[in-house]
């Protein structure tokens, strides 16, 4: 397979940025993700990161297809 992804993100402000993902996974059973997300940086530049996602999948396999919704901290030092 030849999977292929492409994001496109827009900072709102220093510390607020949204985000969009679509990922074909080029399978035989025509599997797609949409995600949308905000990331906000509560200590710049990015040491400490809360992020929002939700997440779409879709197939023409039932079990692979979900939504999620993600809430995440990400943490450098």
């Amino acid at each position: 397979t030849s999977p292929l992804g492409l994001t496109l993100a827009y900072m709102l402000a220093d510390d607020m940025e949204i985000a969009v993902r679509h990922e074909d996974f080029d399978d035989a059973f025509d599997t797609t993700r949409l995600t949308a997300g905000v990331n906000y940086y509560a200590i710049a530049p990015n040491s400490v990161v809360w992020q929002l996602n939700y997440s779409d999948s879709s197939s023409d396999f039932e079990e692979f297809e979900t939504e999620l919704i993600q809430i995440g901290l990400l943490a450098s030092f």
